[in-house]
């Protein structure tokens, strides 16, 4: 625990909740109510308020009015302190979360039943934020059953013209300004202010516009024209920069984000000391320890203090402006409330006895690199001093702190016996111009007057040349070889590491293949390029860049452009003839570059595919020529089937954007069965694993001829993925025959690589352009394992809450993974709980539901996804999740119980 934090005790019985200071007197709400029976055999329950002097002990305990037979127990939520136009304590204002009341005390007689007095917000609200509104002599109530509840003081008295009302908004807390009242509206995900000249209009702003139920704004605080907000559900800081504008120009505040926590701790509230710094309480949520963390008056961040122990959420946080220290109180089973004096105190730095000073007071680095260390120095009083210091650099875009979350901010503490502390993160930004930073240093209580640059740096410009920027050869051969100078302000920089990269990387490389290198610079700051090779597959013409760069670019810079020389194909013959299912005459393919024979691998394809093929049924083939640049074609076979006259194109690639005819071969008849088409059957879309087989491929062939018909199954993407069980082994294509139902049969089983897999069909007879498309497969790792949340957010009658999961194969996300959903009640609770569908009408028989994962692994139900969960009544549900595609992923499974609630409680 920080040493600056002082611990007062309580009885066992208080569990410490809301806490406020006024001058030297310390008021904190007892959240347990007060329940006994009278000696007259009554039975009195009340809340309970604590009173305490800031410097000893001296008041004690007071009850609150009582509890009423009807009412539920007493929860007093919140303070709120009437002062007068002297600004001293008039009345204390109580709101009763659980009995539904707001109490209005006497501070010089806390137990006269006719000085304090109590008014009724009604049985079925909820009172919770509490608000003193100096401007209008109000107070105003925030009431999570949905209302902005106004009491007038003089005369006292609730004033309905003024109370808004706005049902299952939930309104939390509430915060005062001259020109009217903010609040918080958990129920939406908003945030509101209630103008008092236009009493009519609400303005609305959404944290998460995107989805405002997303998000659950909780306390507000008011400062120099700016709203801050803690944002619970998803542990976030926002700020409205200026709520000055909400009369005249609402539609320009925009909420902006300012600082997240870390998992497991939910902020509650917030409030503002004298100097505009920020203090948040974090909810631990009983598994962390309590905590409170420090912000300027900018949203950076300063510090988190560990406030010891753990297990339960602070109750409230309240400044005490004279003595300069944070007062918060913490809940059961700590019993126990706090006071934190800030080491960085207001007075003396506001009072000018605060120095800051830096050695040295200027460096110079070049881009991407750290400046020089510095030291920074505080003095109070001329002598050193433990304070926290907040370093800004100006301008942002040139340099930042690299090890701040906000990078252009760095919050350092000095030490407490030297008043020093070293700053060795401050860098240049990569590509940033030539020129010069600032670092100004602030701390708390500073005005910005006292604001001083302490440190200047210097930026240098680092350049990279070529000593050749173009260069030309053909596909598969070197460029020459050309070198490259790295500079740091003119001077050459040794042992730099420069990333040359190739735009794009599919028209040449480097050696290995890499399309990317890293190589260090010499002495001299050069370094030789010389094994830059044009691709096999690049086309005439083509053009390729090399970008390159170093530590300190922020952007890669073009040094080189090279050009891609042409590549010839020919064929002798360039004709032939085949009568049908013969084969054509041998021919030969010949490959020249730079009018010299070249060894190429040439693709040879068949158009139109059907009328020919090479061997093996294939409609194309990659062939090798030789050192003399020659490869002889002796499989080339006319179709059975072909119809005579009939022409046939070889179509030759090596390297070419495009193919080009090489080869005309002429066919002679053709005898067409009486096949009219195909249609797969029985095909639905398919996940399976590794190593597993699919369904069979099976398709119905059309026409008088389908019995015993021969069918081509082929595979058109994904051959890297999954192969047919029949045929040769590793071929794409597979050749049967239908039954005498007409119908044919293929296997298809999955390899040892996730993706996706296409295949089509067609009578070998009417040929491909008669094919048929299966519905896509895909191969996926076996999931082992669901991760979800442990908690749903289910309520009577309304969508349960957005719940994501996803699905994995140790730590890999599995997409298009079949995940069966079933929700059932747990015994005669939750009855006729059952799954809607997004934009459908409500059937209530729906128990079951099928999601698919995305590319990403990812399925949702709940509000905004395709189906959610309902019910008419409240209680337990079980709900489980399991995945049933693919086959065998038993592991991958998820059970949560989850309580259809009422109402939603915050």
């Amino acid at each position: 625990m920080d040493n600056n934090v002082k611990i007062f005790e309580l009885p066992d019985r208080y569990i410490p909740g809301a806490i406020a200071v006024e001058h030297d007197c310390l008021w904190l709400l007892n959240r347990s109510a007060i329940s006994y029976t009278n000696t007259r055999g009554r039975k009195i329950r009340h809340g309970e308020i604590y009173r305490e002097r800031v410097h000893g002990r001296g008041y004690g305990s007071m009850p609150l009015p009582e509890t009423p037979e009807g009412r539920e127990e007493s929860h007093p939520q919140a303070i709120a302190l009437q002062t007068n136009d002297d600004n001293a304590l008039s009345y204390v204002w109580v709101s009763d979360y659980g009995a539904g009341y707001v109490y209005c005390l006497d501070p010089e007689d806390l137990g006269s039943a006719e000085k304090n007095l109590t008014f009724d917000l009604g049985e079925k609200s909820r009172p919770t934020g509490i608000a003193w509104d100096n401007w209008r002599k109000f107070i105003w109530v925030a009431d999570e059953a949905g209302r902005l509840v106004a009491i007038d003081t003089n005369p006292l008295g609730i004033l309905d013209e003024l109370t808004v009302s706005r049902p299952g908004s939930k309104i939390i807390q509430v915060a005062v300004v001259e020109e009217g009242v903010w609040f918080t509206e958990a129920g939406t995900g908003k945030v509101c202010f209630h103008c008092m000249d236009q009493m009519e209009e609400i303005t609305e702003l959404a944290l998460t516009p995107e989805n405002p139920v997303s998000s659950s704004p909780f306390g507000l605080a008011t400062c120099d024209g700016r709203l801050w907000i803690t944002e619970y559900r998803r542990r976030e800081l926002w700020v409205i920069d200026d709520i000055t504008i909400a009369t005249v120009a609402p539609e320009e505040m925009k909420p902006r984000k300012v600082a997240s926590f870390d998992k497991g701790y939910w902020p509650t509230d917030i409030i503002v000391d004298a100097a505009g710094y920020l203090w948040v309480n974090l909810d631990g949520g009983g598994n962390t320890f309590s905590t409170v963390v420090q912000f300027t008056d900018t949203g950076d961040f300063v510090k988190r203090y560990d406030l010891g122990r753990n297990n339960h959420p602070l109750g409230g946080i309240a400044y005490d402006v004279i003595w300069d220290k944070i007062w918060i109180s913490d809940a059961e089973p700590n019993h126990r409330y706090l006071a934190l004096t800030p080491i960085d105190q207001i007075k003396p730095a506001r009072n000018g006895n605060v120095r800051i000073a830096t050695s040295p007071k200027a460096g110079a680095a070049l881009q991407g690199e750290l400046f020089p260390e510095f030291t920074v120095a505080v003095t109070e009083n001329e002598k050193p001093v433990e304070r926290h210091i907040t370093l800004t650099v100006e301008p942002s875009d040139k340099a930042l702190f690299r090890d701040s979350s906000n990078q252009s901010c760095l919050t350092v503490k000095t030490d407490a016996t030297t008043g020093k502390a070293v700053v060795k993160t401050l860098q240049v930004k990569a590509g940033a111009a030539k020129g010069e930073i600032a670092v100004k240093a602030t701390t708390r209580g500073f005005s910005p007057k006292q604001v001083e640059t302490i440190f200047t740096g210097t930026i240098g410009e680092i350049s990279i040349t070529a000593s050749s920027k173009a260069g030309k050869a053909v596909p598969g051969e070197l460029f020459h070889e050309f070198s490259i100078t790295v500079t740091g302000d003119g001077k050459p920089l040794a042992g730099r590491d420069v990333t040359l990269s190739i735009e794009p990387s599919s028209k040449a490389s480097f050696e290995g293949n890499k399309s990317s290198i890293t190589v260090p610079t010499g002495k001299d700051g050069t370094v030789i390029v010389n094994m830059l090779r044009a691709a096999m597959d690049a086309t005439a013409g083509d053009t390729f860049t090399i970008e390159a760069t170093t530590i300190g670019f922020e952007e890669p810079v073009t040094i080189f452009t090279g050009t891609v020389g042409e590549i010839s194909i020919t064929a002798v013959p360039k004709t032939g003839r085949a009568a049908p299912g013969e084969l054509f005459d041998a021919f030969t393919v010949i490959t020249m570059g730079a009018e010299r024979p070249v060894e190429r691998q040439v693709t040879l394809s068949i158009e139109p595919s059907g009328k020919a093929s090479f061997e093996g049924n294939k409609n194309s083939i990659t062939v090798q020529t030789g050192k003399d640049g020659k490869a002889d074609i002796t499989t080339l076979r006319a179709a059975a089937d072909a119809i005579k006259d009939d022409t046939i194109t070889i179509t030759a690639r090596a390297g070419h954007k495009d193919p080009g005819p090489v080869y005309i071969g002429v066919i002679g008849d053709r005898h067409i069965a009486n096949i009219t088409g195909i249609t797969p059957i029985k095909d639905e879309e398919e996940t399976v694993a590794f190593g597993t087989d699919f369904k069979n491929l099976e398709a119905q062939v059309e026409g008088a001829g389908s019995a015993h018909a021969e069918v081509v199954f082929r595979i058109d993407a994904g051959a890297e993925h999954a192969a047919f069980r029949q045929g040769q082994a590793g071929a794409t294509e597979y050749t049967t025959q239908a039954g005498s139902d007409g119908i044919a049969r293929a296997g298809l089983y999955a390899l040892e690589k996730a993706g996706d897999v296409t295949v089509s069909v067609y009578p070998k007879t009417l040929g491909a352009a008669a094919k048929k498309t299966f519905k896509i497969r895909h191969i996926v790792p076996l999931p082992d394992k669901i991760q979800a949340s442990e908690a749903m957010g289910i309520y009577v009658g309304q969508p349960s809450h957005y719940f994501p999961l996803k699905v994995l194969a140790g730590s890999t996300p599995v997409p298009n993974v079949v995940v069966q959903v079933i929700v059932r009640s747990v015994g005669s609770e939750a009855q006729g709980v059952h799954f809607g569908e997004k934009g459908k009408p409500d059937d209530p028989t729906v128990k079951e539901v099928r999601l698919r994962t995305d590319r990403n692994g990812q399925a949702a139900i709940g509000a905004g996804a395709e189906y959610f969960i309902t019910s008419p009544k409240p209680g337990h549900v079980d709900i489980r999740f399991a995945v049933i595609q693919p086959a065998g992923a038993t592991k991958a499974a998820w059970d949560i119980t989850a309580n259809v609630e009422r109402e939603m409680v915050v």
